[in-house]
C-alpha cells in the first residue's frame, strides 16, 4: 500500500533494486540483448543509403525499432513486464514495415508498398478525424471547418488510390510474410496493450472499508528470459531484412556475432518453454 506522496519515490527505489537484481541474476539476458542491439546498429550504420524511398523509410523505421528496443530492455530490467509488452507491440509494427519494404514482390506489377503504407496512414487519420468531429459538439466553427477540409483531402486521396488499400497491421504483417509472427508475438501483446478490465482492477486497486486504494506495482523478472528472447529475435529479423534490402554482406566478425546470438536465443527459448 502507498500514498500519493510516496508512490513515485517507492517506485523509483523499487526500480533501482530490480535493476541491481536483474544485473546479478540475468547477466546472460543483458549480454545477448547488447549483442543484438549492437548488431542491428552496425547493420544500419554500414549500409549505403541512396535516395530510394524504400531505403530511406526502412532506415527511419530502424531508428524507431532501436529506440523501442532500448525502452523494452529498460522495462525488463525493472521487472515492468506489462509495459515492456506494450512497447514491444509498437516495435513490431515497425519491424513488419521494414521486412515488407525489403521484399521486392511488394513493389512489382504496380503493387507499391510505399503507397500502401501511406494508404494505411491516411485511412487511420481520416477515421480519427471523423471520430473527433462526431464527438466534439462544442468545437468552434472555424476549427471544425479546418478539420473538415483535412478530412475531405484525405478521403479524396483514399478514393483516388483505392488500389493500394491496406488498413490493418495484419495486412502489413502479411505483406512482410510474417503473419505467423504477427499471430504468435504481436497478438500476445494486444490484451496487455488494450488494458483488460479484470486484469487492471485486480492488479492495481484494493477495496477496503468502502475506499479505493492504489496498489503499487510489484515487478517481477519471471518473464525476463522469454521477453528478452522476443526482443532479440525481433532485432535480428530487422537486421536480416535490412541486409536484404541494401544487399549488405556481413564481414566474418558480424557473422560470428549472429551465430553467438542464435545460440543464445536457442537456449533462451528452451528455458522459456520450460517455465
Amino acid at each position: 500500500m502507498t500514498t500519493s506522496e510516496t508512490y513515485l519515490d517507492e517506485l523509483n527505489a523499487l526500480d533501482a533494486r530490480m535493476r541491481a537484481r536483474f544485473d546479478q541474476n540475468h547477466a546472460p539476458c543483458d549480454q545477448v540483448f547488447r549483442k543484438a542491439f549492437a548488431h542491428l546498429t552496425w547493420t544500419i550504420t554500414h549500409v549505403e543509403i541512396h535516395q530510394h524511398r524504400r531505403q530511406i523509410t526502412a532506415a527511419a523505421l530502424t531508428s524507431r525499432v532501436l529506440q523501442h528496443a532500448h525502452a523494452v530492455h529498460g522495462l525488463i530490467r525493472t521487472g515492468n513486464t506489462p509495459s515492456a509488452e506494450v512497447v514491444m507491440r509498437s516495435m513490431l509494427e515497425s519491424i513488419f514495415a521494414v521486412a515488407a519494404l525489403a521484399r521486392d514482390e511488394n513493389f512489382e506489377e504496380g503493387n507499391d508498398l510505399f503507397l500502401r503504407l501511406r494508404y494505411k496512414a491516411e485511412y487511420s487519420d481520416a477515421r480519427n478525424i471523423k471520430k473527433f468531429l462526431g464527438s466534439s459538439q462544442t468545437l468552434a466553427l472555424s476549427a471544425r471547418q479546418v478539420m473538415e477540409q483535412r478530412l475531405l483531402k484525405r478521403e479524396a486521396w483514399l478514393k483516388a488510390n483505392s488500389q493500394y488499400k491496406m488498413k490493418s497491421v495484419a495486412d502489413l504483417a502479411a505483406a512482410a510474410d510474417m503473419f505467423d509472427f504477427y499471430e504468435r508475438e504481436y497478438a500476445l501483446q494486444s490484451k496487455t496493450t488494450h488494458s483488460d478490465l479484470d486484469g487492471v482492477l485486480n492488479a492495481h486497486a484494493n477495496f477496503r472499508s468502502g475506499k479505493v486504494a492504489l496498489t503499487a506495482v510489484i515487478p517481477s523478472h519471471e518473464s525476463a528470459v522469454a521477453l528478452t528472447a522476443q526482443v532479440v529475435n525481433a532485432l535480428m529479423v530487422t537486421a536480416t531484412a535490412l541486409a536484404n534490402l541494401f544487399d549488405l554482406k556481413y564481414p566474418p566478425e558480424e557473422v560470428g556475432r549472429r551465430e553467438d546470438i542464435a545460440q543464445s536465443l536457442d537456449t533462451f527459448f528452451k528455458q522459456a518453454t520450460m517455465q
